[in-house]
C-alpha cells in the first residue's frame, strides 16, 4: 500500500529545507526528509514547470525519465523527444503568470502519483484577464537516487459560467 499526502495548499520549497540546483537536482537538505509532507514531489513539479515555462530543454532533459510521455490538454500524446523539441530555446514564447498547487500525493515504492493544478492568467482582447485552471496528474519515478518525471496528463477545467 502506498503512502498518501493530501494538501490543499501551495507548497513552497524554502531554502532552509530544500534545494534545487542548476543541474535540476532537487530534494531535502537531509535525505531522511524525502517525502515529508509531500514537499519534495512539489519541488520536482516546480522544477519541471520552470524548465517548461522558460524553454530550457537541457534542464527539462535532466528531469525526464528516458520513456517520458505526456497527454496534452488537447488529448495529444507526446513522447520525450517531441516534448524536448517543443521546448527548444528558439521556440520560446512568453509564459503567462502561473501558480502551482499539489492536492494529493500517493507513493508506491519507487513510483509516486502527484495530482495538482496549474492556474494561469491570460489577457483578453478587451484588456482584461481571465484565469484558467488545468488539473495535472504527474507520475514520478525514482531511478537510482533521483526522482524523475515519467509522465504528465493535463486536463483543462471548464471556466465558470458568468452569472445571468
Amino acid at each position: 500500500m502506498g503512502q498518501s499526502y493530501s494538501k490543499g495548499e501551495n507548497h513552497a520549497a524554502t531554502p532552509d529545507r530544500f534545494y534545487v540546483d542548476s543541474y535540476g537536482d532537487y530534494g531535502p537538505r537531509r535525505s531522511t526528509e524525502r517525502w515529508t509532507l509531500g514537499r519534495p514531489d512539489h519541488a520536482l513539479v516546480q522544477a519541471f514547470s520552470d524548465a517548461r515555462s522558460h524553454f530550457e530543454p537541457k534542464a527539462l532533459d535532466a528531469l525526464l525519465t528516458p520513456d517520458y510521455v505526456e497527454v496534452s490538454p488537447r488529448g495529444e500524446i507526446d513522447r520525450r523527444q517531441a516534448v524536448l523539441g517543443f521546448y527548444a530555446a528558439d521556440k520560446a514564447t512568453p509564459a503567462p503568470p502561473m501558480s502551482l498547487a499539489t492536492q494529493d500525493v500517493r507513493r508506491y515504492g519507487d513510483t509516486a502519483i502527484v495530482i495538482g493544478s496549474v492556474d494561469y492568467t491570460i489577457p483578453t482582447p478587451t484588456g482584461g484577464t481571465v484565469k484558467h485552471t488545468v488539473r495535472v496528474t504527474y507520475v514520478e519515478r525514482r531511478i537510482g537516487t533521483r526522482w524523475l518525471m515519467a509522465s504528465a496528463q493535463y486536463t483543462g477545467v471548464p471556466l465558470a459560467k458568468p452569472p445571468q
